[in-house]
């Protein structure tokens, strides 16, 4: 079985990979989507979002995060990226339908992309584990943010997809919330971060694969094993996480509140 050199990321194979899940995602990302409500409600406890009058989505996908987000705003101008195309279909419906005119894409590798000025609300749910220069980027919404204005986001922590990193020896770099809190240290004050684990049940592991493919978050790298690897990774996914007529894919969301 192929290795994965877990600090290299292809963004290439990322970008092919969501592309092509864009029509499957929204329905299938069931733990994103709970995680996206969660990461909301969390930021509001900490401070009230209602008067956040401009937004800039990182990541915004199929809009999983951007709809719950007008559960708790009203903004007057929102700026969205994600690194794949064709995301205008599923964002405007959702602009239209929360009356949101002033709104503009910047469409692309986030690392690679200027940011807008003086925003009061950066957000960004399940996309910050798919940075190859963390520290880069928070020095880039540092600078983006106004003066006391808010960072809210997702990543994963190290128990992330446990089972296929088991079974399988390849997994993302996930960081620590403690590696990720000591980071955003360098450039925010106030830093607040808690996390959980999650469990998905499936009736087998080929469920859990095809799940995997649905929601292209296995956009690591092109057929990293072969057909005699799978067979064996099935059989050891049975052996390993069977629960009763049932085996789990773990989800680790570590969510952070920051204030500039």
């Amino acid at each position: 079985m192929e290795t994965i050199d877990p600090t290299i990321i292809d963004t290439d194979v990322v970008q092919q990979s969501f592309e092509k899940s864009l029509h499957t995602y929204h329905n299938n990302a069931i733990a994103q989507k709970q995680i996206a409500e969660q990461l909301l409600r969390f930021g509001n406890e900490k401070r009230s979002l209602a008067d956040i009058k401009t937004v800039f989505e990182i990541g915004c996908g199929t809009g999983v995060l951007t709809e719950q987000l007008f559960n708790y705003i009203q903004p007057d101008h929102f700026i969205f990226n994600d690194i794949c195309n064709g995301i205008d279909d599923y964002i405007f419906p959702i602009f239209n339908k929360h009356d949101v005119t002033s709104y503009e894409s910047r469409i692309g590798n986030i690392e690679e992309l200027d940011f807008p000025h003086e925003v009061d609300m950066i957000v960004s749910g399940s996309t910050f584990q798919w940075i190859e220069e963390l520290d880069a980027l928070f020095c880039k919404i540092y600078n983006s943010l106004k003066p006391g204005g808010v960072l809210l986001f997702n990543t994963y922590g190290p128990e992330n997809f446990r089972e296929i990193s088991q079974l399988t020896g390849n997994a993302l770099d996930y960081k620590s919330r403690d590696y990720l809190s000591d980071m955003l240290h360098k450039y925010f004050d106030h830093v607040a971060f808690y996390e959980e684990t999650i469990e998905l049940k499936f009736p087998c592991p080929k469920d859990v694969f095809k799940h995997l493919k649905l929601t292209g978050v296995n956009g690591l790298k092109k057929n990293f094993f072969s057909k005699e690897d799978y067979k064996n990774i099935i059989s050891n996914y049975l052996k390993l996480f069977d629960g009763q007529g049932c085996v789990s894919l773990t989800f680790h969301p570590i969510y952070f509140f920051i204030v500039k």
